[in-house]
């Protein structure tokens, strides 16, 4: 993996940023898991930052009509609180928006430059009144049509559209 030089030195992300290994699982499945991309210490700091945001939107009257450090809140639950627009609450934040390795997979993945569209981010838990098996539901993020929205060129499968998720604690078996 090589670091791509910035002529300015002020951005450098690798390319490829994926292993070939990584890119084969993306081309035939259409994701790939790629574990431990953050420090022990950025998981923290993030983690933390998340909570912490929970908690100052959890302080106010009307968490889902507040906007906390140009954030709000979309989607409010006993087991789920859904954060809007996450890009100013926390520097840890930021840096994982703008994480190096995080930016050059969507580059790669894109096929050129990439501009950050949204940022979000879930605290989640499961119900324990759900059913944790639910029938399979499958709506709009379980991707795109093959020639809609995705394309290759120089053998290489590219999307439009790239989301990056992150679990920031484990999920277990299930």
């Amino acid at each position: 993996m090589q670091t791509q030089i910035n002529s300015d030195n002020a951005f450098q992300r690798p390319f490829p940023a994926l292993t070939p290994a990584q890119r084969y699982h993306l081309d035939v499945y259409g994701y790939v898991v790629i574990e431990k991309t953050l420090t022990e210490s950025q998981v923290g700091e993030l983690l933390e930052a998340l909570q912490k945001l929970k908690r100052d939107f959890l302080a106010t009257p009307e968490p889902t009509q507040t906007v906390v450090r140009g954030c709000r809140v979309s989607a409010l639950r006993p087991q789920h609180i859904h954060f809007a627009h996450v890009l100013e609450t926390d520097p840890a934040v930021l840096g994982y928006l703008a994480h190096p390795r995080l930016v050059g997979m969507a580059e790669e993945l894109v096929g050129g430059p990439v501009r950050l569209e949204e940022s979000e981010a879930i605290i989640n838990a499961r119900d324990p009144q759900l059913d944790p098996k639910p029938p399979a539901r499958y709506g709009f993020h379980t991707g795109t049509r093959p020639h809609y929205g995705t394309y290759t060129q120089n053998g290489l499968y590219h999307c439009n559209f790239v989301k990056t998720l992150t679990n920031l604690t484990e999920l277990g078996p299930d």
